[in-house]
């Protein structure tokens, strides 16, 4: 390799470019170099992880004490799922799974509901809900926030299970 060469693959390397079209594709993407853009593979399949999130304010108990925040999700025609409940945080860290084997390209079109709660002995106090449906770039990204009105919010994470096929592949 001459000097040249090795210079410009190391001057790309430290600005952090990414050499290939696309900009990199995680591995659930292919590549479609026409369009310079990653696209979702056929048949890729994902599970929803509650990762942690983030409750202002000390009157969520009797008392005045901290929240116990626990959050659910309801993909369209599937079942709520729900993290457990932390208690006495402001900043919970969950890492559970709350949605299962979710088609990727039904992510972009079907909506999720978001129940985001304070458990209590008597009954939960909402914290916020509604509801959220992925982007073509946040399955890319992996994953979003969902930010609530009041300052709180909860984060996902998507985790493939199936990295799906080439969509751009010719078929026989």
């Amino acid at each position: 390799m001459g000097n040249w060469t090795l210079l410009a693959t190391l001057a790309v390397a430290i600005a952090g470019c990414h050499p290939q079209p696309c900009g990199g594709c995680a591995d659930y993407e292919t590549c479609d170099v026409a369009a310079n853009a990653c696209v979702l593979n056929t048949g890729a399949r994902f599970d929803l992880y509650a990762t942690h999130g983030r409750v202002d304010g000390d009157n969520w108990d009797p008392f005045f004490g901290p929240p116990d925040p626990f959050v659910c999700v309801r993909p369209a025609g599937q079942m709520e799922l729900c993290t457990s409940a932390i208690s006495d945080s402001h900043t919970p860290k969950w890492d559970q799974q709350v949605a299962v084997d979710l088609d990727g390209a039904t992510l972009t079109t079907a909506p999720m509901a978001v129940r985001y709660e304070d458990s209590d002995i008597d009954a939960a106090d909402p914290i916020c809900s509604g509801n959220f449906t992925f982007t073509a770039k946040l399955v890319h990204e992996g994953g979003l926030s969902f930010n609530c009105s009041n300052g709180a919010s909860a984060n996902f994470e998507l985790r493939a299970i199936n990295l799906g096929t080439n969509p751009l592949a010719a078929t026989p």
